[in-house]
């Protein structure tokens, strides 16, 4: 059998691409004006951010992140390097493991703690190549977010839930 392959966004201009540890995708397009510019999705290239506000051309050659995540790109005939200075780079880091997941590793349920009171969430859990395994939606409460897991094959899996403004990342075990 062959692979399976899904496209996550078409643009024939893209130039070059980059991902940090958190799977952050960043891509830089070699076009003036629209598509051209840097883009970054924090959900497995489903959705897309325009970074490009502020840089005074959007023909990309190159993409850079750091180990810090602070990002950088080159762009073209300039041949100038410009690093990225908000905070939405790291938006996406700076929410790992803010969300605390008990017990870990886990059999029947996990509970989770660190959720805002009253917070309406969508919840997604993804195995380690990123594909979702289970959907949810959760209301937050100061204790008892109990979702059960029972159905999981044993493994590592990441939770991954967003409420209106942010979104949260954390690692548990099903055994």
């Amino acid at each position: 059998m062959g692979n399976s392959w899904e496209i996550k966004l078409e643009n024939n201009l893209i130039a070059d691409m980059d991902i940090n540890d958190y799977n952050t995708l960043f891509i830089g397009c070699s076009a003036e004006g629209y598509p051209g510019g840097v883009f970054c999705s924090y959900d497995n290239g489903d959705n897309w951010n325009d970074l490009s506000s502020g840089l005074p051309t959007r023909y990309i050659e190159k993409v850079f992140v750091s180990p810090d995540n602070i990002l950088y790109v080159v762009t073209y005939a300039t041949y100038r390097l410009y690093r990225f200075n908000d905070p939405i780079s790291n938006k996406f880091c700076e929410k790992v493991d803010q969300i605390k997941v008990f017990p870990n590793p886990a059999n029947k349920n996990i509970d989770l703690k660190g959720l805002i009171p009253y917070n309406a969430y969508y919840g997604q859990i993804l195995n380690t190549g990123g594909h979702v395994m289970m959907d949810f939606e959760l209301m937050g409460k100061q204790a008892g977010n109990l979702i059960g897991i029972e159905n999981l094959k044993n493994g590592v899996y990441f939770l991954v839930l967003k409420s209106k403004d942010e979104k949260y990342v954390s690692k548990f075990i099903k055994y």
